[in-house]
């Protein structure tokens, strides 16, 4: 199965952004691993021995990113507030670095771009996806609920 490597340092985070890409053409679909897990945990957990014959015959493609839960809700040295914003920081750097390299990478600015995951990240991005109007490009909101990040 294609698959490659892609990271860049963001500003937002602080840090690498890494993002594993599975297959050649498709249906755009962000994967966001367990609380702790990495780009590459989707693999490692045989997913794509279920799902590679769908990636192989191009009907989907899968853009695998990092959590950041350990340096955010998990962090438990810093204030609670903190780590609420180092959340928001992270869904900033999925809304305006990850789905604009997925649309770049998919030569197709405003692909709906479906997303899944196992853990609470991929359903606060769920929740708070939306599409831009005037644009059609992706979008992520965040929700100011995350202010009351629990200890």
């Amino acid at each position: 199965m294609e698959s490659e490597s892609h990271r860049w340092y963001s500003d937002r985070i602080g840090r690498d952004v890494h993002v594993r890409v599975y297959g050649h053409f498709g249906q755009p679909i962000l994967v966001f691993p367990t609380s702790g897990g990495d780009e590459r945990e989707y693999e490692g957990q045989g997913m794509f021995d279920t799902l590679g014959h769908h990636v192989q015959a191009g009907r989907v493609k899968f853009f695998c990113v990092s959590s950041v839960n350990n340096d955010s809700w998990y962090n438990k040295s810093i204030h609670p507030a903190d780590r609420a914003k180092f959340q928001v920081a992270y869904d900033s750097a999925i809304a305006n670095e990850v789905l604009p390299f997925i649309e770049h990478h998919c030569h197709s600015k405003g692909v709906a771009i479906t997303t899944t995951g196992a853990s609470c990240v991929g359903a606060t991005f769920q929740r708070g996806s939306t599409r831009s109007p005037a644009t059609g490009a992706s979008k992520i909101s965040a929700s100011s609920s995350a202010e009351t990040a629990i200890e």
